[in-house]
């Protein structure tokens, strides 16, 4: 039986490869569930019994795709690629090729939007059956002790350890976490956690536990992550002659986070994204405190100049030294050398009187940054408006609510028109890219750090620096986890002298001059 919805994007993969479109493909994202019938995928008898009651336990079922398990489980990896394969060796009886094989899809990614660092630091894999949970607490005692060796030098580094916890049994506790998650118990807060092992009495001090303890949580987690990714590259590699060749995400998106980045970084490209507000707010709460970190007080002196109206009810982003980032920075600064940049998802969000300007200032960014691929996020809404022949006819919705359908384009002919010239003079390359770009390198410290658990709290003071610089001389960034300390490499224009910077010219070709505003 043919799937109606489903046929008319067949359609257009293949009539889109016949004209050179090239297409990004996220639907191998849409796994299905897992059941405990599933439970033979791998050969282990002795889970299987748990296992099986344990995915039987989850009410409605358990999802593979975004379930942080599968990153640690067997089975749901297992699981999971064979049902990412199913889809990719679909053939497409219009084009005559199976979807792994075609040219057409040119980028390929795990997951889309997994962010799976960040939701395991806010608690994510505490919801998870205990069996799941148990799991993870094994692999993570077995690394402590394969790290340490002896039971003395753990306790040289963290200072002590929890009074449920034993060398001789094993058994560590998974702690610290970061703060985003109230209800995880030891694991909400690196101070919970220090006073728990104050309290047990072995010697612990609040900064052993803060670096290293924490530290190692970190290293530990980002470690099963990456070996997940590669694994998973490696059989997706196999699968056919477009995803052998085209480019494969380990993820997209969160791009201010040291460990984020660092997963991005051995990935084939990076790929992040960004959106900006048209419709201003009257004010964004003022960052008094003064136990404030610092890089934490920057970002809301960020946000506020972001956000806030600055031409009537609207932003005119203009008026404002250049940037994207309304607080915490995603796009501008995260190109790495030798590896595509792509964006997938970008737009201004509706109502908007400035909104024709957001292309232009997207394509000179493109341009000093050296990038390979922007998708417009999106035309499409449930009246089907890409059949409608006179669609500019209707007037623009006003959406200003926090889905993303506040962030489309349609029935904006003007910006639809200047999407097109933007679009068209980043497919020319009609802008050459900063010549020297300054380069951002972070070592372990910065990549391992307990301030990174808790998200936006990367990079420290230095971070906000990569912003203005970008647009002044472009931005390399690498986390290098071969080196202890941070470097910069390259002229800098510091986030205190973001409004003293004018105007900002990264190439002769491209300024900003936000004085004069428009």
């Amino acid at each position: 039986m043919t799937d109606r919805r489903r046929t008319p994007w067949i359609i257009f993969w293949s009539e889109a490869g016949k004209r050179g479109f090239k297409v990004w493909a996220w639907s191998t994202n849409r796994v299905g569930k897992v059941t405990a019938a599933d439970v033979g995928i791998v050969k282990d008898e002795a889970t299987a019994k748990a296992w099986a009651e344990a995915v039987a336990s989850v009410k409605d079922g358990m999802e593979i795709r975004n379930n942080p398990a599968r990153i640690w489980d067997p089975r749901l990896e297992v699981l999971g690629l064979e049902r990412m394969k199913a889809i990719v060796m679909h053939t497409n009886k219009h084009r005559g090729l199976r979807w792994a094989d075609d040219p057409t899809f040119a980028v390929w990614e795990l997951s889309n939007e997994e962010w799976w660092m960040r939701k395991m630091l806010a608690g994510s894999w505490k919801k998870l059956p205990a069996f799941f949970q148990e799991q993870l607490e094994q692999r993570w005692s077995a690394w402590v002790r394969k790290k340490y060796g002896e039971e003395g030098k753990l306790k040289a580094s963290w200072g002590g350890v929890l009074a449920e916890e034993s060398w001789e049994r094993g058994r560590f506790r998974l702690a610290p976490m970061g703060k985003n998650d109230p209800k995880a118990a030891l694991n909400d807060a690196n101070e919970a956690a220090r006073q728990a092992v104050a309290g047990t009495g072995q010697g612990a001090t609040e900064e052993s536990l803060a670096d290293a303890r924490a530290s190692d949580v970190l290293e530990f987690l980002l470690e099963l992550q990456l070996a997940h990714k590669k694994r998973s590259v490696e059989a997706f590699k196999s699968w056919g002659r477009s995803t052998r060749l085209s480019p494969v995400l380990y993820d997209t998106g969160i791009g201010y986070e040291t460990h984020s980045q660092y997963m991005h970084q051995q990935a084939e490209a990076v790929s992040h994204d960004a959106y900006v507000n048209g419709w201003g707010i009257a004010q964004v709460k003022e960052a008094e405190d003064e136990k404030l970190p610092e890089h934490l007080r920057k970002r809301e002196e960020l946000s506020r100049e972001r956000r806030v109206m600055n031409a009537g009810p609207w932003i005119n982003w203009l008026l404002l030294p250049p940037g994207i980032s309304q607080g915490v920075p995603w796009l501008e600064h995260n190109k790495v050398e030798g590896k595509p940049f792509l964006v997938y998802e970008t737009q201004i969000q509706q109502p908007a009187k400035y909104r024709v300007d957001f292309p232009l200032r997207l394509a000179a960014l493109a341009a000093i940054q050296d990038w390979d691929w922007i998708n417009w996020h999106y035309f499409a809404t449930p009246d089907d408006v890409g059949r409608n022949e006179r669609a500019f006819d209707k007037p623009m919705d006003v959406t200003t609510g926090s889905h993303p359908q506040g962030y489309h384009y349609t029935y904006d002919e003007v910006q639809t028109a200047m999407m097109r010239a933007a679009g068209f003079m980043f497919r020319q390359k009609a802008f050459a890219p900063a010549a020297r770009p300054t380069q951002f390198i972070y070592g372990r410290k910065s990549l391992y750090s307990p301030e990174s658990m808790v998200f936006h709290g990367s990079y420290g003071t230095r971070g906000h620096d990569m912003l203005p610089t970008t647009y002044q001389y472009g931005v390399r960034i690498k986390i290098d986890a071969e080196r202890e300390e941070d470097e910069v490499i390259g002229p800098v224009v510091r986030f205190e002298d973001r409004w003293k910077q004018n105007p900002y010219q990264a190439t002769e070709e491209i300024e900003f001059d936000w004085k004069k505003g428009f």
